[in-house]
C-alpha cells in the first residue's frame, strides 16, 4: 500500500525531466544518485561515458519523469563538468540545449517523454557521454556531478550524486 498519495502532472520539459506533483511535504530525501565512470584515463576524442543509478530509499512509490529514448540520461538530470582549477567547462550546443538554454532547445527536437514512478528500493540507470555535453578539448583531470531535483518536494531542492573524477590524456 502506497504511504503518500502521488498525482503525476504533465511534464513541461526546457532543461530539466522528471517534473510531477505529490502530496506529500515532508522533508524525506526520496532518491539517492550515484554516479560511476572509467576508472582508467581516456584517450583525447573518445567518448567519457557515465552511468546515473538513481535508488529509491523509500518505502514508497517515487514519482520520476524521464527521457523515453534509451541513454540519453543527459535529458534527466543536471549535469556539471568542472576541471582540475574548479573552473566549469564549457557546453556544447546540444549540452547549453539540454542545460535549458532556450536558445539551443530546439536542437532536441521533439521529447518523448515518459512519466512514471520507481518503485521502493528500485533503481533507475541510464548513461550518459559527456563529451555530447561539453567540451572536452584538452588532457586533464575533470570532476563530474549530477544533480536532480527532489521529486517530493515539488521540486524546491537539490538532491546531489556523489563526485567522480575522470582523467583524460593525449
Amino acid at each position: 500500500m502506497l504511504r503518500h498519495v502521488l498525482t503525476l502532472c504533465v511534464v513541461t520539459f526546457i532543461g530539466l525531466l522528471g517534473r510531477s506533483a505529490s502530496a506529500t511535504t515532508n522533508n524525506e530525501i526520496p532518491i539517492s544518485i550515484a554516479i560511476s565512470g572509467p576508472s582508467a584515463p581516456i584517450h583525447f576524442g573518445q567518448p567519457i561515458i557515465i552511468t546515473t543509478v538513481v535508488t529509491n530509499v523509500t518505502d514508497a512509490l517515487i514519482p520520476f519523469g524521464y527521457n523515453a529514448e534509451l541513454n540519453l540520461g543527459e535529458r534527466d538530470f543536471q549535469v556539471e563538468l568542472t576541471d582540475s582549477k574548479g573552473k566549469a567547462v564549457q557546453r556544447t550546443d546540444y549540452g547549453r540545449a539540454v542545460a535549458g538554454d532556450t536558445d539551443f532547445a530546439l536542437l532536441l527536437g521533439a521529447q518523448s517523454l515518459r512519466q512514471g514512478g520507481i518503485n521502493p528500493n528500485a533503481k533507475f540507470v541510464t548513461t550518459m557521454d559527456l563529451t555530447k555535453m561539453f567540451f572536452v578539448n584538452k588532457a586533464g583531470v575533470y570532476k563530474v556531478l549530477v544533480k536532480r531535483e527532489n521529486p517530493l518536494l515539488n521540486f524546491s531542492n537539490i538532491i546531489s550524486s556523489n563526485s567522480i573524477t575522470i582523467h583524460v590524456d593525449r
